[in-house]
């Protein structure tokens, strides 16, 4: 598996399990991790 689908699987993973109402901060902070737009979109659409 390539490494950018493992991080948008794992990004997803994360993204899907933030509590309620902090979406916008694991969002965020999955950005400054990331710093890869691209990415991020792929995984914010899974």
């Amino acid at each position: 598996m390539c490494v950018c689908k493992f991080q948008v699987r794992i990004i997803s993973s994360f993204m899907s399990l933030s509590p309620p109402g902090e979406f916008n901060e694991v969002f965020n902070d999955c950005r400054a991790l990331v710093g890869n737009s691209e990415l991020l979109s792929r995984a914010a659409a899974k």
